[in-house]
């Protein structure tokens, strides 16, 4: 599955043509770097200042880079597969060899780096709970306020964490409805094409 790339990342990686092996493979290498550590915007007005163009021609070649390999290493694409994303490029077949090769040889390294951008959540544990009612006090001898109170056991980084929640039964009703609306809609055929892409 090739991935599609709009206008303004062709656009931007248009740029990528006019540079020599040693240029792009620095670009490359400093958009591998930044897809972990963040951007430095001093690079740009180097690597600017090298090439004789304006630094936000730069900027952008980059981040098309940027966003080229991670979401190639996100789906995990093939030889054949990244070639097929760089067709509508129209780079020439040494770039796309060039490029291929560095995505090949950073791949383990970008799939690393991104995997540890993902925030960790925690998971759910087990649940308690308890129903409270307080049926009257001195002023008001006819009044029912019931509460209910929730003990989610969670797990996150082997540590196990506890969090109270404390509602009332319309709320609880109005949250369930809304849960059990999201996974009869994540069960749905058309909701599970998009999970599989």
């Amino acid at each position: 599955m090739a991935i599609s790339l709009d206008d303004k990342h062709k656009e931007h990686l248009s740029f990528l043509e006019n540079l020599d092996q040693s240029a792009l493979e620095d670009f490359c290498m400093i958009s591998i770097e930044f897809i972990g550590r963040g951007v430095n915007k001093k690079v740009y007005s180097t690597a600017a200042q090298k090439l004789g163009v304006d630094p936000e021609i730069v900027k952008h070649a980059v981040e098309g880079l940027m966003y080229l390999f991670a979401k190639c290493s996100k789906y995990n694409l093939q030889e054949k597969e990244f070639l097929e994303t760089l067709i509508p490029l129209n780079l020439s077949e040494k770039t796309k060899e060039h490029l291929l090769e560095l995505y090949k040889s950073k791949y383990a390294s970008i799939h690393a780096q991104l995997t540890e951008l993902i925030p960790s959540i925690p998971a759910y544990s087990k649940l308690e709970w308890r129903f409270d009612i307080e049926i009257a006090s001195r002023s008001l001898r006819k009044q029912v306020q019931p509460v209910i109170l929730l003990k989610f056991y969670l797990n996150h980084n082997g540590v196990e964490e506890e969090r109270i929640l404390q509602t009332d039964p319309s709320n609880l009703i109005r949250l369930t409805a809304k849960l059990e609306e999201a996974l009869h809609s994540l069960q749905s055929s058309h909701s599970k094409s998009d999970v599989a892409i």
